[in-house]
């Protein structure tokens, strides 16, 4: 999927269900936010998240909660607060709460984050493809409830 279909996919998503995107309060992050995180967590970023970054922004998305990546952000976990926590692995980029303590994100190959969206099981630090991209990810469980 790429950026324009996404962003007809929220169009769409406002108009057959307002009450899905209701509460979202963008926290979009400016250049120099997601520059913050680059450096602090010494990481390359997929194009279209720092793209829905920038544009959307995080916080409650849909049926989803997006880490916001600003460092000002009222919510306590932003990406950089998460990504820095010990237990976070190394070979991993948390992006999204699962909401029991496992984690949603992409690879890491070194200081690159692959696109490419991974679930994180905090019990045994393992690793298991979603098999889509982010947009794609986002819209199959953000935009649609389960």
């Amino acid at each position: 999927m790429d950026f324009a279909d996404f962003v007809a996919l929220i169009d769409e998503t406002r108009r057959l269900h307002p009450w899905w995107l209701a509460g979202f309060e963008p926290m979009r992050a400016t250049e120099e936010d997601l520059d913050h995180v680059r450096r602090e967590l010494s990481i390359s970023l997929p194009a279209d998240y720092l793209r829905f970054m920038s544009e959307i922004g995080g916080g409650a998305f849909g049926f989803m909660d997006i880490f916001p990546a600003r460092s000002d952000s009222p919510q306590r976990d932003d990406v950089v607060a998460v990504n820095s926590q010990s237990w976070c692995p190394a070979n991993f980029y948390a992006f999204a709460p699962v909401g029991t303590g496992d984690l949603w994100g992409f690879s890491r190959d070194g200081d690159e984050a692959i696109d490419g969206v991974f679930f994180l099981d905090h019990e045994d630090g393992s690793l298991t493809s979603e098999g889509m991209g982010f947009l794609d990810f986002l819209a199959a469980n953000a935009l649609r409830p389960r």
